[in-house]
């Protein structure tokens, strides 16, 4: 951080920071708070593993058994030290009723429906013991909860203390320049305000345990980079001199006990998570630069390695030892390796592999929610853009910082700020490099978390390289409206993001059902009832969505999940488009109807790309997934399939043959000119001849017209008529588009005497003909349209 312009920090503007410190704090316990009561239990990575591992040690009062304990959690084979905390706080709560809330949902593991993840919402199934007033083991969970709130809030604490630590290594006390007088309380609102980071800070999970415990090491390792510089002269022997002996025992004193504590918070770390032990590479760092650069002795430099491990084991000895004795290994690393075989992937990630997920891993520093919530993309955009902007801000200080070091040494090159920069990047890499072979051997390790532990160098580097971009007349609006932007997001995360994925629908009222177009009145298998459904729209391109709304309940209690199967098909027969899924979007399992209620449940259904042209239709199946055969038959009908209703393919317009006989006539209604013949075809069958008419829609008709087609001999006599849609009803008017040519094969034969025939159009409900009219544009006789064979 190199700055040319040197101004003291007045103190009102340390009070100013505590004050703002101070309501950041507040504002994220609260945002916690929202996030804890708002996503419901267990629907969060592994959480319910977690808390499960937390009740073992509430009850029986002891380490799991590895082998065991399995059963119970997964996740037992993770250090006990946050899993202990949540125990006391949990221990004087009945929880006996646990198993009744933790029944994990069928479907979300059922690849069917749910085979990326993120089509069913729900882990477990849910019911009104988790509601408000909580109590028994829901109040436990919320509690659990609020302990990862308080790590939570200590970590931002640590990562407003370790950006002041640094600025004051940089800059010394109270000449840190203006344009970073507010990196530590902008370091710490990154933090604060990161939604993904609350989230962590509001789950029953040891993420934020080791988030907390790495900040607070890397805290004390710039605390002991930052010993008073004339300290350092104590550390070489000059015999004779008693004051200087005194107070070089003094400086050996206090430096003995921050290297144990050192230790003992690298123990707190490693009991933490596993991946605690990383940090023994920013202490081993720290100590060769103490020595290369303060010139600390040897001698004290191999006394400090010791008490670091010294205070390491004082913390882990117990849990190391209890390992060793047990399972032969002092991480018990066969039992963590047996215990995460199903994640295992079948082939190890390729280096392109890893690199092509970092666009994942990175979304997932600020979204994926819960499980697999996730932001419009439009937000990713501008978590992006913010990225981008510390990057360069970064590299910007970078270069300046090089262009100021080229004639120094070593000692005034790695001073300053320098040191403690290397030392918690030391950390940062380790951590990278053990989370990247995590992802290359283990599948849904895409998620940012993992790497949160390293944050306080990611949220001091994102600030410092926004106040290198930020000019000095807009810094403090900019910065404003960034946090305050963050704020919302957060504040909004519940309520639009979390609840809407879990939220459940309104039963509609009896007033409500009354109103609804058409009673449909349909049964499958005497489990669920359709009142009605519709398709929301009349046509779709391919590769578009048709919208679908089924308005339905169960007719008696449900005691599994059944599937909702709707399918698009062509004229032909031939699927074009289908959608499993579980009902409401994935959020209502049928084990949760109510039976004589209905709601309304929407769909989207995704029309193949490669669709023709034409009318489809779509039907509805409901599939069990323990029934035998697996679709529900419709009662009083041999069918599983129940024909919604239609919809039309748009496409590119097909070109049609020329028809065999010219003739043309147009029809229209109120003036407007709707449809043309353009001639016709007299095809075998037989003894007789079939008939094809060529249409040609000059307007859309917007209604459902009947064709009549009256088949006259030599004398004028009626020997056949048909009344009928085009197509037989498979391609009604009201579908058809301009300039689009239809040939419409009648069901009607031509026996050898047919001489002439009469066609025209008519509205079956009124009978009112469309207006007939010749090529010169006078009318036909009565509208009706006589056609000479030929």
């Amino acid at each position: 951080m190199v700055e040319p312009a040197m101004t003291a920090r007045p103190v009102c503007h340390t009070l100013r920071a505590q004050h703002w410190l101070s309501l950041l704090l507040g504002i994220f316990v609260v945002l916690c708070a929202v996030n804890n009561v708002t996503l419901p239990l267990f629907e969060a990575p592994d959480e319910g593993d977690h808390f499960h591992y937390a009740d073992l040690l509430a009850r029986e009062h002891r380490l799991p058994d590895l082998t065991r304990d399995l059963q119970v959690s997964h996740e037992i084979v993770q250090p006990p030290l946050y899993y202990m905390l949540v125990a006391v706080v949990i221990a004087p709560i009945d929880r006996s009723n646990l198993a009744d809330i933790s029944h994990l949902n069928p479907d979300w593991f059922d690849v069917s429906v749910n085979a990326d993840h993120r089509s069913v919402t729900n882990q477990y199934l849910h019911s009104t013991e988790e509601g408000f007033p909580y109590k028994g083991a829901a109040l436990a969970v919320h509690l659990a909860r609020l302990v990862s709130t308080v790590l939570g809030a200590l970590t931002v604490f640590l990562v407003y203390q370790i950006a002041r630590s640094l600025l004051r290594a940089a800059y010394g006390e109270g000449n840190t320049p203006e344009a970073f007088q507010s990196l530590p309380l902008l370091a710490a609102a990154f933090v604060a305000l990161n939604p993904k980071f609350i989230d962590i800070s509001s789950i029953v999970s040891n993420d934020i345990a080791i988030t907390f415990t790495a900040s607070l090491v890397c805290w004390w390792l710039v605390q002991m980079w930052r010993l008073e510089p004339g300290e350092w002269k104590f550390t070489e022997r000059k015999p004779g001199v008693a004051a200087h002996q005194r107070s070089r025992n003094k400086f050996i004193l206090r430096f003995s006990g921050s290297s144990l504590l050192l230790g003992a918070m690298v123990g707190l770390a490693v009991l933490s998570k596993v991946s605690g032990l990383g940090l023994l590479a920013p202490v081993v760092l720290l100590i060769a630069l103490l020595v290369l650069v303060k010139r600390l002795s040897l001698r004290l430099a191999f006394l400090a390695g010791l008490l670091v491990v010294a205070g390491l084991l004082a913390v882990t000895g117990v849990w190391l030892a209890y390992n060793q004795l047990n399972y032969g290994n002092p991480l018990a690393w066969a039992q963590v390796q047996a215990a995460n075989q199903s994640l295992l992937r079948p082939q190890p990630l390729t280096l392109m592999q890893m690199v092509r997920s970092i666009p994942e891993i990175l979304i997932s520093y600020w979204g994926v929610i819960g499980v697999e919530l996730r932001y419009p993309a439009w937000v990713d955009v501008f978590f992006y853009a913010g990225l981008v902007v510390a990057v360069v801000g970064c590299v910007r200080l970078g270069v300046r910082w090089l262009n100021s070091s080229r004639s120094k040494g070593l000692a005034e090159l790695v001073a300053g700020a320098t040191g403690p920069v290397l030392i918690l990047l030391a950390w940062e890499l380790t951590l990278l490099g053990s989370y990247g072979w995590w992802l290359r051997d283990y599948a849904g390790t895409e998620n940012s978390r993992l790497i949160f532990p390293g944050i306080s160098l990611v949220a001091c580097a994102v600030a410092a390289g926004w106040l290198s971009l930020a000019p000095r007349r807009w810094r403090v609006p900019v910065l404003s409206t960034v946090c305050a932007a963050l704020t919302v997001l957060s504040t909004l995360t519940p309520f639009l993001l979390i609840q809407s994925a879990f939220a459940t629908p309104r039963y509609l009222s009896s007033q409500d059902r009354a109103a609804l177009p058409g009673q449909t009145g349909v049964t499958f298998g005497g489990k669920i009832f359709l009142q009605h459904a519709q398709i929301n729209q009349r046509e779709v391109l391919p590769g578009g969505e048709l919208g679908i709304s089924l308005y339905w309940g169960a007719a008696q209690p449900l005691k599994q999940s059944y599937h909702v199967v709707l399918s698009a098909r062509d004229a032909q027969g031939q699927l074009i488009g289908r959608l499993e899924q579980i009902p409401y979007g994935g959020r209502f399992d049928t084990q949760r109807w109510q039976p004589g209620q209905i709601f309304r449940d929407d769909y989207l259904l995704h029309v193949d790309a490669t669709a023709r042209r034409g009318i489809a239709s779509v039907e509805l199946s409901v599939r069990g997934v323990y029934e035998k055969p697996p679709l529900l038959t419709i009662d009083g009908s041999t069918t599983n399939r129940f024909t919604i209703g239609s919809f039309k393919v748009l496409g590119a317009l097909q070109p049609v043959p020329a028809p065999q006989h010219a003739f043309t006539a147009t029809f229209a209604a109120g003036g407007e000119r709707l449809i043309q013949l353009q001639g016709y075809d007299l095809l075998p069958a037989g003894d007789a001849r079939a008939l094809a008419l060529h249409w040609l829609c000059l307007q859309p008709p917007g209604r459902d017209y009947t064709l009549f087609v009256h088949v006259l001999d030599r004398n004028g006599a009626v020997i056949a008529q048909q009344d009928a849609p085009p197509l037989g009803g498979a391609y009604p008017t009201s579908m058809w588009d301009a300039q689009e040519q239809i040939v419409d094969r009648r069901a009607i034969s031509l026996p050898a005497s047919a001489s002439s025939l009469i066609i025209g159009w008519y509205l079956p409900t009124n009978n009112s003909r469309l207006a007939a009219y010749k090529p010169d544009g006078s009318a036909w006789p009565d509208n009706a349209v006589v056609i000479g064979l030929r």
